[in-house]
């Protein structure tokens, strides 16, 4: 669980990433200093066209999975595959 540092995994990650592995990954939103820049780092480091999948707010309701869409002040689960 590492809250906030999302984007410093998925950086680290770039050799299993081009694999294209299935991915389950919280986003925490309020912890991002710019959370419209961090999301589209995520979304460049996950090559998002290369990916399908759902996303859940933090009470579980499903939500468009859409990163442009997603608020400041919440938290996501995504579950993506290839």
């Amino acid at each position: 669980d590492v809250e906030g540092a999302e984007r410093i995994v998925l950086e680290g990650s770039k050799k299993i990433l081009s694999r294209k592995p299935k991915i389950a990954l919280e986003l925490h939103m309020p912890e991002f200093k710019d959370p419209e820049a961090e999301v589209l780092k995520i979304k460049e480091l996950l090559d998002a066209s290369e990916y399908e999948g759902r996303a859940y707010d933090r009470d579980g309701n499903e939500v468009e999975f859409n990163f442009s869409a997603f608020k400041p002040d919440m938290v996501y689960n995504l579950y993506l595959r290839p």
